[in-house]
């Protein structure tokens, strides 16, 4: 009975697209792994393991998601529910490296982003959210990406938005904020158009440099004709 129940939730997230690394999790929120817990382990030592089990691991994702928060430039919530795990998997492959997506329930994400910079994204928790933690470098990189695998997913983001909120620089941001974040130059753009204006700067000068004696000539050769 318990392997059926334990059966019961593996297909249970797999209808939600929850990821492998995030099954038990669901699981164990979820109706039916609170049924297959209770079944063959009543007045079983069995169940204080489990809960023990079950608090170490959410402390575990607590801190992992802390650490995630502490390494990224912006933190977006989107809804996956309706999407098939196959479907979860061409996202994740869609990212680009440094960029990490994760499911966290509602209670293991407020605990890793309470006293942080990171705190208003309450604001934004649900049942189903998933989250990209996206690095300073690839910002850009990341929600083009994502868009076009979700496109491929049937979710263009024009009947409904692709980002529930997120969150950047402390600052939360719309959806619509989100959807602009593709259009950011990168780290590499932004330093190949300094570089491109600090060059011009000495040209642009030295050109200016060189017109004067010709203005000045053109100008003492009018003063003589007028003299004349």
């Amino acid at each position: 009975m318990v392997w059926r129940g334990k059966m019961m939730g593996m297909s249970v997230c797999a209808g939600v697209g929850v990821g492998p690394a995030s099954c038990s999790e669901f699981a164990r929120g979820s109706g039916v792994g609170r049924r297959a817990g209770r079944v063959g382990v009543a007045g079983s030592s069995r169940s204080s393991t489990t809960a023990l089990l079950t608090r170490e691991q959410k402390a575990k994702r607590i801190e992992e998601g802390k650490e995630l928060l502490k390494n990224s430039a912006v933190v977006a919530a989107f809804d996956y529910k309706g999407l098939s795990v196959k479907q979860m998997q061409g996202v994740r492959r869609s990212l680009p490296e440094g960029t990490t997506c994760r499911v966290y329930k509602n209670r293991v994400m407020a605990e890793a982003i309470k006293d942080t910079p990171y705190a208003d994204l309450s604001s934004v928790l649900n049942s189903q959210s998933c989250y990209l933690f996206v690095p300073e470098d690839s910002i850009a990189k990341t929600f083009k990406g994502f868009k076009k695998a979700m496109k491929a997913n049937g979710r263009d983001g024009k009947t409904e938005p692709l980002f529930t909120g997120g969150i950047m620089d402390e600052k939360m941001l719309t959806p619509g904020d989100i959807d602009r974040l593709e259009e950011l130059p990168t780290k590499e753009e932004l330093m190949g158009k300094i570089a491109s204006m600090i060059y011009s700067i000495p040209r642009s000068l030295a050109v200016g440099v060189k017109q004067v004696p010709t203005k000045l000539a053109v100008g003492v050769n009018e003063v003589s004709k007028q003299k004349e």
